[in-house]
């Protein structure tokens, strides 16, 4: 019960660090704040638009020589 009640205050004593750190910056503390920035910068694979990104890259036509040996 006493490690319970110490991590418990360990993860309050670090959210009020956190919160004081996005209020000196000026920024929002909140996963929705996180989530909808996270989501605006990375790209959308299945957006409608350019359909240059949609066509596959040109096959290469390298050959790579392995040799395989039985490991006992």
């Amino acid at each position: 019960m006493a490690m319970a009640l110490i991590f418990m205050l360990s993860t309050a004593v670090a959210v009020g660090i956190l919160y004081l750190i996005a209020k000196v910056r000026g920024k929002p503390l909140g996963v929705h704040a996180y989530w909808s920035k996270r989501q605006s910068t990375r790209a959308n694979p299945f957006q409608q638009g350019n359909p240059a990104t949609l066509q596959t890259p040109p096959l290469r036509n390298d050959v790579i020589d392995v040799q395989a040996r039985k490991v006992r």
